[in-house]
């Protein structure tokens, strides 16, 4: 008897159940699983309710004499598709992303294979065998120009012994960062300037668009045989390129009719909405490339 209140006793110690409610109201647990690899530098890990690591953070003092520390957010999923998905490299023999309050450490393999299509590699993402997870970079991680998927529960301590560069997640998609603006979009993104992108992205964040005029302000008011209502023929009042209308909420692309005898020669005067803004470049890893060419 007494051995087995020692046992439950250690149990309970180890493993805490954190009760949250989510948006639907739903009651959902995660387990919180701690561990101390050194006796001055205890870490964590929390586990979503699907089992997914959702937040660790950096203990306080930590220096490069102590075991290696993660941090990791959960992003909100866009449904079952990956379309809202980018990815861009992290910091190098580290378990870190370059910037940790917009990108996020990849922890499924199935986004680790994503992101490997997406820059370019054909060769199948390896999985780490167990006696490395702690001497490489957790979760996705690109060495010498492979893929490589660390399933380690626990922040490795020497991710720089075998080494490589964490592959992170990041929106492809953001809002300007202000109302009401021509351009003003997050840093390392650009406002969204075809009407074919703006559909895109618009499909992918789950917003409204119109079937009678998705595209507007291609036209002057002066056109008699333009029966659209006026704010749709108004280039000036929104903002330019893909943008969301305050007034129903849904995406529309203001275009400026490049290349065209109609193209516009200004921004919008008075623009009201909010832009729609796209990761700068044309591939997810517009940094990444080069790094990744000269280490096959």
């Amino acid at each position: 008897m007494v051995r087995f209140f020692v046992a439950v006793f250690s149990l309970w110690r180890c493993s805490v159940i954190v009760e949250a409610q989510s948006a639907d109201g739903e009651l959902k647990r995660s387990l919180v699983r701690k561990h101390q690899e050194h006796p001055a530098q205890p870490s964590a890990l929390q586990l979503g309710a699907t089992g997914e690591i959702v937040h660790m953070k950096k203990s306080e003092g930590a220096s490069s004499q102590t075991p290696a520390t993660c941090i990791m957010e959960a992003f909100p999923k866009f449904g079952d598709s990956m379309c809202g998905e980018a990815y861009i490299q992290g910091t190098a023999d580290t378990n870190d992303c370059a910037d940790a309050a917009k990108h996020s450490i990849i922890l499924q393999q199935s986004l680790c294979d994503e992101a490997r299509k997406q820059a370019g590699v054909t060769t199948a993402t390896a999985l780490v065998p167990y006696n490395e997870t702690k001497l490489c970079p957790i979760g996705c991680s690109n060495r010498n120009g492979a893929f490589f998927y660390n399933p380690s529960g626990d922040c490795p301590h020497s991710p720089g012994e075998l080494g490589g560069i964490p592959i992170c997640r990041r929106y492809r998609y953001q809002n300007s960062t202000t109302s009401d603006s021509n351009d003003d979009c997050p840093s390392d993104y650009e406002r969204i300037m075809t009407a074919a992108e703006c559909r895109a992205a618009a499909a992918c964040q789950g917003l409204c668009q119109s079937d009678e005029w998705p595209v507007i302000g291609q036209r002057d008011g002066s056109v008699a045989d333009d029966d659209r209502p006026a704010w749709a023929d108004n280039y000036n009042i929104f903002p330019k390129g893909c943008f969301i209308r305050d007034e129903d909420g849904c995406a529309y692309f203001n275009d400026p009719m490049t290349g065209t005898d109609h193209a516009r020669t200004a921004d919008p005067t008075d623009p009201k909405g909010i832009g729609l803004c796209k990761i700068t470049g044309t591939a997810n890893f517009p940094d990444m490339g080069a790094s990744i060419t000269a280490s096959r």
